[in-house]
């Protein structure tokens, strides 16, 4: 991965953060990640990125928002062991 791409997708990681630590809503989770897919030049990284707003949307749109928040906090956990490997 090239250094602008991990940059992007480490300032991701942070956004997600933020959001665990409840300082953003889903919404701008999702605004950003989306914002941010296009940036990253590896595929791969993208698919996965695309998959994850995917996520987001379905904790925002498919479910009541407790359900949501935890469904999406079991998704977060898979996104970030995708990353990881």
């Amino acid at each position: 991965m090239n250094a602008h791409s991990k940059r992007l997708l480490n300032r991701v990681i942070s956004i997600i953060d933020e959001y665990e630590q409840g300082e953003i809503d889903e919404e701008y989770l999702m605004s950003y990640v989306e914002g941010t897919i296009g940036a990253i030049e590896e595929r791969e990284i993208n698919e996965i990125l695309e998959q994850f707003v995917i996520k987001i949307g379905n904790s925002l749109y498919l479910y009541d928002i407790e359900e949501g928040r935890i469904n999406l906090q079991k998704e977060i956990k898979l996104f970030k062991e995708q990353i990881e490997n």
